[in-house]
């Protein structure tokens, strides 16, 4: 038998989880918010189903005793174990965005009835953030730890909504494609529009407000991505 590790292709779910991660966290990013890495579990036996609502006071505390307010989130939520919240915070501000994990852990003790948490400040690098997106769509969404309940994320500070602006910038990429296609089958010199200028578009929209795909410049304005010319 081989000693070989397989390598199992992502499920659609993990793909999601991926992308909606790393776009939340390159669009946080171009905001100027720090990042924490945030881990809260539930007891054995304990009130997972109120994990959403305890998170809500849980954010409360963090704002009202330490200053941090309006707190953005992005939760995974896991079966594993009795049900788990895996999660980026995102906070802008002058100070540094830090949450000393014994507090925290003794304040979801009171919530929650559970005292084993999780929390590290994120680096921001583009390759920090992809490590983070692939750690949540293979370590928390495989079939031995778990299986998920819910993704969410916070969007209202957003500048654009990011499913409805990655569907957008797909359907975009297909009429680029298509026009690519047909130019070339004309003997025109179009260059062939890939699926990795649509990812490098992508993380441009998110992180910098603008790209250029297959030609046409596309801009952020009052949270809805444009096609400029």
């Amino acid at each position: 038998m081989s000693d070989q590790t397989v390598f199992k292709p992502w499920s659609r779910q993990q793909k999601r989880v991926f992308q909606r991660l790393t776009s939340w966290c390159y669009e946080t990013k171009s905001r100027t918010c720090q990042l924490l890495r945030v881990d809260l579990t539930t007891a054995a036996g304990g009130p997972s189903h109120l994990l959403r609502r305890h998170l809500q006071e849980l954010r409360r505390r963090v704002e009202r005793d330490l200053g941090f307010k309006s707190i953005e989130t992005f939760v995974v939520e896991t079966t594993e174990g009795n049900g788990v919240l895996h999660m980026v915070w995102a906070w802008v501000g002058d100070r540094e965005f830090i949450v000393d994990q014994h507090w925290l852990s003794e304040q979801w003790e009171k919530i929650h009835g559970a005292y084993v948490v999780w929390i590290r400040r994120m680096n921001l690098s583009k390759q920090s953030i992809k490590n983070v997106g692939r750690y949540f769509a293979v370590q928390y969404l495989s079939d031995q730890r778990g299986a998920l309940r819910r993704i969410s994320w916070s969007w209202r500070r957003s500048r654009f909504a990011i499913g409805k602006g990655w569907h957008f910038m797909k359907r975009a990429f297909r009429f680029a494609r298509y026009n690519a296609n047909q130019a070339r089958k004309r003997d025109d010199s179009e260059a062939e529009v890939t699926f990795q200028d649509l990812l490098v578009a992508w993380e441009e929209l998110s992180t910098e407000g603008t790209t250029v795909l297959g030609g046409t410049l596309f801009s952020v304005c009052d949270r809805e991505i444009v096609e400029l010319f």
